[in-house]
């Protein structure tokens, strides 16, 4: 099971050896620096969700604390997926 998570989050892939019946699994390259870009439009895309729904029910204190976590998490991710970039 947590293998396939991993090839679903795309970070492993399975590899065949020739000659070898049972199988192989490597990291692909860039493979969690991929992750945290994926991860990045996820939490930008939940601020927006919450933002419009703000704009039906300005008073939802849930929608509020949503919009201000994600941006948050969007904001200081993107600082740490910069950094990711300049490592690769």
């Amino acid at each position: 099971m947590a293998l396939t998570m991993l090839i679903d989050m795309q970070l492993v892939e399975r590899v065949r050896v020739v000659g070898e019946r049972k199988h192989y699994y490597r990291l692909l390259p860039g493979g969690f620096v991929a992750a945290v870009h994926r991860r990045l439009q996820t939490f930008k895309l939940a601020a927006e969700i919450a933002d419009l729904g703000l704009t039906i029910n300005p008073s939802d204190e849930r929608l509020t604390a949503m919009k201000q976590l994600y941006s948050f998490l969007d904001k200081e991710m993107r600082g740490v997926a910069k950094k990711l970039d300049d490592l690769a």
